[in-house]
């Protein structure tokens, strides 16, 4: 901290306080009489903070009746009704305890999306029957946006990457790599949940993503959408060197 305060050294006070007072308190774990499953536990408000109008949730994880992880935190999104709510809140236990893997090739043909621009997008299809992300679908550098969006299945999840070519504010010629994560509002709740909860994780895997989307809807990811995202996220960057580098010449 570069400027600690009298509320700070109050805080670490209260801090040794509560250690000091808990050094007899601890996670027992007794194979021989408690089973060894693993049990979570997840619950929601709705729109519980009234100044973001967004949800409170949270999940806790036991094994041997002993607590081994717990989060609690707003909702990323905001959530029009309950249902949706309950939904979001299940998807971050979900995701922690992901065991879904990916194929070699996912990251293989990434790297040549990356490094060789070999392609123009990428789509990925969980395979439940061997737990794994595989590709399912390679895009060709001459093809466009309209080629992408029409790859991706109607009523079913998938995850995509795509190498977005743009014209910044300045002119500038620039190129974003973006993650979509295609969830539509019709596709079944289990493929929802299958893909939502291993997302972070495979989306970790792919160095280089400039750009996260989750589009429900093909309206959510049109082409103004995605360039303007683009935009926006050149101008953080663009601000941020400015920043960093300071003005050119002092007066």
């Amino acid at each position: 901290m570069a400027c600690p305060g009298k509320e700070h050294w109050e805080t670490v006070k209260w801090i040794l306080r509560y250690l000091k007072g808990t050094t007899n308190v601890g996670l027992t774990f007794d194979r021989a009489k408690m089973s060894d499953i693993v049990i979570g536990y997840m619950d929601s408000d709705f729109v519980g903070d009234l100044d973001n109008m967004r949800s409170l949730a949270g999940y806790l994880f036991t094994l041997f009746r002993s607590t081994i992880s717990w989060k609690v935190t707003l909702q990323a999104a905001i959530a029009l009704f309950i249902t949706k709510a309950e939904y979001m809140a299940l998807a971050e236990p979900a995701n922690s305890a992901s065991g879904m893997a990916i194929h070699d090739e996912c990251k293989l043909k990434f790297m040549e999306l990356k490094a060789k621009r070999s392609y123009r997008f990428i789509v990925f299809k969980i395979e439940e029957s061997i737990q794994k992300v595989t590709i399912e679908k390679l895009g060709q550098p001459q093809q466009n946006y309209d080629d992408f969006i029409a790859s991706l299945p109607a009523n079913e999840c998938r995850y995509a990457v795509y190498d977005f070519d743009f014209t910044t504010n300045e002119n500038v010629q620039k190129s974003k790599i973006f993650f979509i994560a295609w969830s539509p509002d019709v596709s079944k709740v289990r493929s929802k949940m299958m893909y939502a909860s291993s997302k972070d994780r495979f989306r970790r895997e792919l160095d280089g993503v400039q750009v996260e989307l989750q589009a429900t809807d093909p309206s959510e990811m049109s082409f103004d959408i995605v360039k303007a995202r683009a935009i926006k996220q050149q101008s953080l960057i663009n601000y941020n060197l400015h920043a960093f580098r300071g003005p050119l010449f002092v007066a």
